[in-house]
């Protein structure tokens, strides 16, 4: 883990990187590796807070801002999600904006030292084409997640130096436009610079181009999302686990998971403790929200008994010693975009097609999609697939195609304001250019 002048608590109030040269921070591709691998553990929440409860809220807060889950625990400020009136001072939604914030800014002086890199012995082009396509693709992650939650947050670009820690502190709102422009274009150059290798919990050019299909589908360009789901589906060699439950009992095993965020027991979460109850010997904070919403007991989805024991306990994460890791990307959702995007299109028997191949895993029977059912059929093929995984899907994917307020509004949902997550109150006295979000 990269730890060199990581020491104050602001996530950009640090001793700036222009404090050791190129030289003395990478004197060799260890060191530059190591910088990289670094910057991977930020998304894992590992920056001056509690690993473990950023890993749990990351993924069960965008649920319980949902129909997927409940909070049935002791904190104020995860019942605020679960009640649609998150206040600009909870400290949990502090937690995952910052979290999400140092994951991006600190790719930044990774960047820079890389590329301030000149003649060190063994460092190809290609090695620094790889590094660099692995921070971008990091950056761009964060800050899709920043804006998909938070809308206009200020894009950081630049490393974090004596010359720039006032201006990069002081940053206005971005139009969110800009900051997904930006995202585009790292990850594009991320694909064409990949080159072959990795995988897992690592960058690979299947996980970039799965998130260029996410990225596209979400901004409804559905050509580009057709082609790069697709791509992964035919080409990058992943294949659908025959079980579903086997991708979740062994996430490192899993012939489909394209990119995971790593953890054991020695650096571990606490996801599968707080989505626990205490006959299981956890502490169940969040509960599954509808408990038939795999259908009730005629249902012969086998995805239920994956998801949900015990009535409303969240299943997917196994290890109470903290050692599972976390899905970011699979091919199961791949075979969803690709659904999605080709009945956009109008193309309903290739539609099937990928639509059933996640339908006969669940043992469920073929569906034949049209235009006037294949939006709410895929939204909760969605729903079903991918639940209680990282990323928002069920939330995210209301949202983008204008369902929130018609689901979500008998439970406390309301148009603009809950469209997005208010900015930190604590953020804003630290940049007063930083405008909040509308009815916050």
């Amino acid at each position: 883990m990269l730890m060199v002048g990581f020491s104050a608590c602001n996530k950009l109030d640090y001793t700036p990187s222009q404090s050791l040269t190129p030289e003395q921070a990478f004197a060799d591709v260890q060191s530059i590796q190591n910088a990289v691998t670094g910057c991977y553990t930020f998304l894992q929440g590992g920056f001056e807070n509690d690993q473990g409860d950023y890993a749990f809220d990351i993924i069960s807060m965008p649920e319980s801002f949902s129909d997927n889950a409940v909070f049935v625990g002791t904190f104020p400020t995860r019942q605020e999600f679960s009640a649609f009136h998150i206040t600009t001072a909870n400290l949990t939604n502090s937690g995952i904006y910052d979290m999400l914030y140092v994951a991006a800014v600190r790719t930044n002086d990774v960047i820079e030292r890389i590329n301030a890199v000149k003649d060190m012995e063994g460092f190809t082009d290609e090695m620094k084409n790889s590094f660099l396509s692995e921070l971008y693709t990091i950056r761009a992650y964060a800050y899709f997640y920043l804006t998909c939650y938070y809308g206009n947050v200020p894009l950081v670009l630049d490393a974090t130096n004596n010359e720039t820690l006032e201006k990069n502190n002081n940053l206005p709102n971005t139009p969110q436009p800009q900051i997904m422009d930006q995202i585009e274009k790292d990850l594009l150059w991320a694909d064409d610079h990949i080159g072959s290798g990795s995988g897992g919990a690592y960058v690979s050019k299947a996980a970039i181009e799965a998130f260029l299909a996410r990225f596209y589908l979400y901004n409804g360009n559905y050509d580009k999302a057709k082609t790069y789901s697709e791509e992964v589906i035919n080409t990058s060699g992943a294949s659908l686990d025959p079980s579903y439950d086997d991708i979740f009992a062994d996430v490192t095993g899993s012939h489909e998971v394209l990119w995971y965020v790593n953890y054991n027991a020695s650096n571990s979460n606490s996801i599968a403790f707080y989505f626990f109850s205490s006959a299981m010997h956890g502490r169940q904070e969040v509960a599954v929200r509808d408990p038939e919403m795999f259908g009730d007991s005629t249902s012969t989805d086998i995805r239920k008994e994956t998801t949900i024991a015990n009535g409303d306990v969240v299943y997917k994460y196994r290890h109470l010693d903290g050692a599972d890791p976390v899905i970011l990307f699979r091919l199961g959702e791949q075979y969803l975009i690709a659904a999605e995007a080709e009945a956009r299109a109008g193309n309903f028997t290739d539609a099937d097609t990928f639509l059933n191949a996640i339908r006969g895993r669940a043992n469920l029977t073929d569906t034949t999609l049209t235009a006037s059912n294949y939006l709410d059929i895929i939204l909760e093929a969605r729903r079903k697939e991918l639940a209680f995984e990282m990323g928002g899907f069920r939330l995210l994917d209301l949202r983008r195609t204008g369902k929130a307020v018609e689901v979500l509004g008998p439970l406390g949902y309301v148009a603009p304001k809950c469209n997005l997550w208010p900015f930190p109150q604590a953020d804003r006295d630290a940049n007063p250019n930083l405008d909040q979000n509308q009815d916050y």
